[in-house]
């Protein structure tokens, strides 16, 4: 098997692998924008229902207010560590995500370099071949 065979069948592993860890970037991504969501929904909420000394809303009283602000306060600390997870996870798959584009390229670029060098051994293997022809014919003539 030919060395461009073999580069571009390695290319196409490659291709493979990227294509892997895009959609998995990818995914990571989403889960990362739905648990930010998730934690500014929280957060919203949280300011929403700030309590504040002597205040009642819609006969609920305060301490069940700050009971409820605590459970929401809760909720956001926990949301916001695992926003923080998601976003560790995304970001190290974006970095693999660039390792493998890099290395796609590079594969890309050898079997670039790898063909064009056969090609112009080729094209001098014909041209050599096509000079020997020619002395060969031109020797004939002259016998």
């Amino acid at each position: 098997m030919t060395s461009v065979k073999l580069l571009a069948r390695w290319l196409k592993m490659q291709q493979l692998r990227y294509d892997r860890a895009l959609a998995q970037a990818m995914q990571a991504r989403k889960e990362f924008q739905k648990h930010q969501q998730q934690l500014d929904y929280l957060q919203q909420v949280q300011s929403d229902y700030d309590c504040k000394e002597g205040t009642t809303i819609k006969s609920v009283n305060l301490a069940g207010r700050k009971n409820f602000q605590q459970f929401v306060q809760s909720m956001s600390d926990k949301q916001s560590i695992q926003v923080q997870q998601f976003e560790e996870k995304w970001k190290g798959l974006a970095e693999k995500l660039a390792a493998e584009k890099r290395k796609l390229q590079s594969i890309e670029k050898l079997l670039d370099r790898q063909m064009k060098k056969e090609q112009k051994k080729a094209d001098r293997a014909e041209a050599k071949a096509l000079d020997e022809w020619q002395a060969h014919r031109h020797t004939e003539k002259t016998d």
